[in-house]
């Protein structure tokens, strides 16, 4: 902790150690808020903060690590890991704690499609917390169990905020902690994508080839934990008529790299004829995206957004 934040009740000795993941969210909030904001939270200036969470089922881990650091008095938060219609009741309930000068938090791992408008234009600071890192475990091991804990060589950035609360138990050893961690990241990549051929039998060209045969390599160096989540590519756009197989190839990579997949289409996403819904399709498909980290997110039709050659009306709005 950096010498001017609060220390936490449970590292002095005041309270019951709490579970990993709560202490890993701590960790994570040392590293990305400032102390001065713990103290000026505490303080009670009245100011809007968003924190954006490495990803669902984080926020009430994060949550419980606050009230570690935080006095909670005159704090109001607000935790969004879903996508819900804004209600106006909402919208003047935070507009008039605000006005009232109360401290206020919004908690998400999508602030800009899962918080109230009124909350990220509001915002005072906006803050993006890291994902949990072989560092994080370690030290989280360690305080639960004691004694030392052995290196942890694991994909760590995938595990959820459950699974890290799960694995890392009261009255267990180091080693069997850290085996439980390294077998619920193993399982989180397996695939649940539908039975595809494998790459070598799609008859790809040698650039394409080589680029999917890149990537299955790197996924399995992220599950060795030789590489970090950061490392893999964030993209591809694959171009060709209806019927080349780009779903199917997109499906092959899946399985060859045994993550999960998340087919979707922009005509599924606009069969909705209302805004509200064709943005709420959206999300979800993105939220089930990032649930299952590292996954695949395969978005078909995407060329039905944006018209390249007039770039006007629906096409201009995305």
């Amino acid at each position: 902790l950096p010498e001017s934040a609060s220390v936490p009740a449970f590292l002095s000795g005041r309270a019951a150690v709490p579970p990993a993941d709560e202490i890993v969210a701590g960790m994570m909030i040392d590293e990305a808020m400032p102390a001065d904001l713990l103290r000026r939270l505490t303080a009670g200036e009245p100011l809007c903060v968003v924190i954006e969470t490495p990803g669902e089922g984080w926020a009430e881990a994060i949550k419980a690590a606050l009230r570690q650091r935080i006095d909670w008095n005159n704090l109001k938060i607000l935790i969004r890991e879903t996508w819900e219609r804004p209600t106006a009741g909402l919208d003047r309930d935070l507009a008039t704690a605000l006005a009232h000068g109360r401290p206020t938090i919004a908690i998400s791992p999508m602030p800009d499609a899962m918080l109230p408008k009124i909350m990220t234009a509001s915002a005072d600071i906006r803050i993006a917390l890291p994902r949990a890192s072989a560092h994080h475990l370690r030290r989280a091991i360690k305080t639960i169990c004691g004694g030392r804990s052995p290196p942890v060589r694991l994909a760590s950035e995938m595990l959820s905020a459950a699974e890290i609360r799960a694995a890392v138990r009261v009255g267990a050893s180091a080693p069997a902690c850290v085996e439980r961690l390294r077998r619920a990241a193993e399982a989180k990549t397996l695939t649940r994508s539908v039975a595809a051929p494998r790459l070598e039998q799609l008859g790809l060209g040698r650039e394409v080839m080589a680029w999917a045969a890149r990537l299955v390599a790197d996924v399995e160096g992220l599950r060795r934990g030789l590489i970090g989540l950061e490392a893999l590519p964030r993209g591809a756009l694959l171009t060709g008529a209806p019927g080349t197989g780009k779903t199917l190839f997109a499906q092959s990579i899946a399985t060859a790299a045994k993550l999960p997949i998340v087919a979707t289409s922009v005509g599924t996403w606009m069969a909705p004829s209302h805004l509200g819904a064709c943005i709420e399709a959206m999300s979800r498909d993105f939220a089930r995206a990032r649930a299952a980290v590292p996954s695949i997110l395969f978005v078909d039709e995407i060329d039905a957004l944006v018209d390249p050659e007039r770039e006007e009306g629906q096409g201009k709005s995305w």
